[in-house]
């Protein structure tokens, strides 16, 4: 790229309001040039750490770098063909590990992609590391896209890598500085980095709950990925990753979070130890009956000490893929119960006539069995007795009210078939935990 037609490009993104342009790439140029006052013509030697500090750096991001490790080599095998090199950071854009062909290490230094290079946005501009880390989201800088004109030749794609705290541990980077290859396969790394950070994610996430089960979830709904949950032995959820978190507190649940099942329908066989290990699964959520898809990985054994664990590729390894790949066998939720077209109706009777005649007697003429019988199977097929069912659907459409309506919750208690609004808001904190207006306020303050 020329330097007057670069410099061009960086006038209009500083006048992008006369210009309409107010892009990603666009914002990072404007604070390239007035919060950071970059010279994107200078030919400043890139910034690399000391030998001693990268060591330091490389220790502290030990398990990081343990995590990574199996995912880089798996993602360097797709790429290498493409003249790609891998990379990983810490959360200060510091490379910390890479992946490359020992031909092109002199090349892929000249430019700066080896160990301790630094790719804050503030020192180098415009990139797809320290862009990606700043805004906490993936990002593919092409070629001219990046700010400074050393760099114009480079295409790479980041992703951030987020902890089991949901915090950003550090990023996984594609990097080309072939132009020719890059115009025509760019395209494909953005969506391979995001998949590698996820994986990497999840096994920071499972190294640091080897010692709970780990719910990994999928539903069409979620498009950042899959839920994780990990849940200890007494049914309580200890903690939740990014796509977890965000769910729960859609559903109404910040933390400390409660026991699974004030989230789930009771499905408590799901936890039957299994010599194969992982069992698949359906849960459904109280708060609007969808149901989720998931793989359910039990706790390591008491004798296997963190170390091991640690090592422990099994059960470290992601689920996420493999269940956001294909929907996977469910268990049953109970022994027996009630056949799936009575089961079937039943559901839908109830979910129609919500704030109508929903007693025993009418529900078991829906199934077509004696009261006695009906209330034996629908509690063995569902695992709740037909009222309490009734009593969670109603919950569940006054949760979607408070969220979807501006109705008083004395016009909501009455749409959704409680008596008064004190009855709905006794059910609804045995349900959730919250009243209804914690809930509602919760909601508005941070939507989803």
């Amino acid at each position: 790229m020329q330097v007057p037609d670069h410099f061009s490009r960086i006038e209009a993104a500083l006048n992008a309001d006369s210009q309409g342009r107010d892009d990603p790439i666009s914002r990072s140029w404007r604070r390239c040039a007035t919060d950071y006052r970059i010279d994107p013509a200078a030919a400043a030697s890139p910034h690399i750490l000391t030998e001693a500090t990268l060591h330091a750096r490389r220790e502290a991001a030990e398990n990081l770098i343990e995590a990574a490790r199996p995912e880089m080599d798996r993602l360097y095998q797709i790429v290498r063909p493409a003249r790609y090199v891998v990379l990983l950071t810490d959360p200060d854009a510091v490379v910390i590990d890479h992946r490359g062909t020992g031909e092109d290490a002199g090349e892929f230094k000249r430019w700066g992609q080896w160990l301790g290079r630094v790719w804050s946005e503030t020192v180098e501009g415009t990139n797809g590391i320290g862009t990606a880390l700043l805004h906490g989201q993936p990002v593919t800088i092409h070629c001219s896209e990046h700010f400074r004109l050393r760099h114009a030749g480079l295409s790479c794609s980041g992703a951030p890598i987020f902890d089991g705290d949901g915090r950003i541990a550090g990023l996984i980077d594609v990097s080309s500085f072939d132009r020719n290859v890059s115009d025509h396969a760019h395209t494909m790394t953005g969506g391979l980095t995001i998949a590698v950070a996820r994986g990497i994610g999840e096994r920071l996430f499972r190294a640091k709950f080897p010692r709970h089960w780990v719910i990994t979830l999928a539903c069409p709904t979620l498009s950042d990925g899959a839920a994780l949950l990990a849940v200890d032995g007494d049914r309580r959820i200890a903690a939740a990753n990014a796509e977890g978190r965000r769910l729960l507190e859609r559903w109404g649940h910040p933390p400390p979070y409660p026991f699974l099942w004030r989230v789930f329908r009771r499905n408590e066989p799901i936890f039957r130890l299994r010599e194969t290990g992982d069992r698949s699964a359906n849960l459904s959520s109280l708060a609007d009956d969808e149901t989720w898809h998931a793989i359910v990985t039990p706790p390591l054994p008491a004798f296997v000490s963190k170390a091991i664990a640690g090592a422990d590729d099994m059960h470290l390894r992601p689920r996420m893929d493999r269940l956001l790949a294909g929907t996977p066998s469910p268990i049953p939720d109970a022994r027996g119960g009630m056949a799936d077209p009575s089961l079937g109706r039943v559901r839908d009777y109830v979910a129609n006539h919500l704030n109508g005649d929903v007693s025993l007697g009418t529900l078991a003429r829906v199934a077509g069995l004696s009261d006695s019988h009906f209330a034996r199977a629908f509690r063995q097929a569902m695992g709740v007795t037909p009222h309490t069912y009734v009593l969670q659907r109603r919950v569940a459409r006054a949760r979607r009210m408070m969220v979807e309506s501006d109705l008083s919750l004395a016009e909501i208690a009455l749409a959704a078939g409680f008596a008064d609004q004190s009855h709905l808001a006794r059910r609804f904190r045995r349900q959730t935990g919250l009243t209804p207006d914690r809930f509602r306020k919760l909601h508005r303050e941070a939507p989803l």
